[in-house]
């Protein structure tokens, strides 16, 4: 099952899904709520509401799934597997978030506007836009193709722009609640993107550091993989699929 991430929806995955299929895999790339053609609204939706609408998805297939988590998707993707520990054979983390126990993207997740000097990361303060009264969260638009799709073709390009997305708040706020009796046991691994704008490898690493995954692959992609490399990325994929047990 593959998890988008923030401002993004099943879409993404377009490319991933159909090599993955031709291999004869069943694959699942659900629009989480509030996202892609998902019409929920904003304030409606929390971590739960897509832990939910995973378990329910979960619910319906004959057997364990392989759950792959691309960005704040790597959040959804570890509180699944600590409520569904028996439905979710293992995790891959595509430059994921993570977080550990009692850890939000919120606090975690977004670098600190005190680090060093440099150009300022794409998910830097200068560059979130908060709207409270409508509950979702958005990036300053100009920095997003550079950001998160500067190895990707402009065609590619210019179809995510026109189909990103405000990010609901509340879940990019609320704390992870893990263990390891459930999200301990399920096997995980990590796909590190090298040239990550978004999600900065070293930070990758730091995460891949506290909470370690077996393997560890790295890419030179940017933040967006299943759009600038979709066919190696599948054959990651395709490999960890029989890899993680």
């Amino acid at each position: 099952m593959l998890v988008h991430g923030s401002w993004h929806g099943a879409w993404c995955w377009g490319q991933v899904a159909a090599l993955l299929r031709r291999k004869g895999h069943t694959v699942l790339a659900p629009d989480l709520p509030g996202h892609g053609a998902d019409p929920t609204p904003p304030e409606r939706i929390s971590l739960q509401s897509y832990t939910d609408s995973m378990g329910s998805l979960l619910a319906t297939l004959s057997e364990p799934a392989v759950l792959v988590g691309h960005s704040f998707g790597g959040v959804v993707v570890s509180q699944t597997a600590e409520l569904h520990p028996e439905a979710v054979r293992s995790s891959i983390y595509v430059c994921g978030f993570l977080l550990r126990d009692g850890q939000s993207v919120w606090r975690h997740g977004f670098p600190s506007p005190r680090g060093p000097a440099g150009s300022p990361p794409v998910l830097g303060p200068d560059n979130l836009m908060v709207m409270e009264d409508e509950a979702v969260l958005d990036l300053d638009r100009s920095v997003v193709p550079e950001g998160f799709y500067y190895d990707c073709t402009p065609q590619d390009r210019r179809r995510a722009m026109k189909l990103w997305k405000p990010e609901p708040l509340a879940p990019l706020r609320t704390p992870l609640l893990l263990t390891e009796s459930n999200f301990g046991r399920v096997p995980r691994a990590y796909i590190q993107c090298l040239g990550d704008r978004v999600i900065p490898p070293a930070a990758q690493q730091r995460m891949c550091r506290l909470t370690p995954c077996n393997p560890v692959i790295e890419m030179k992609s940017g933040h967006s993989p299943f759009l600038s490399e979709p066919r190696l990325l599948e054959e990651h994929l395709h490999r960890l699929t029989y890899e993680l047990f």
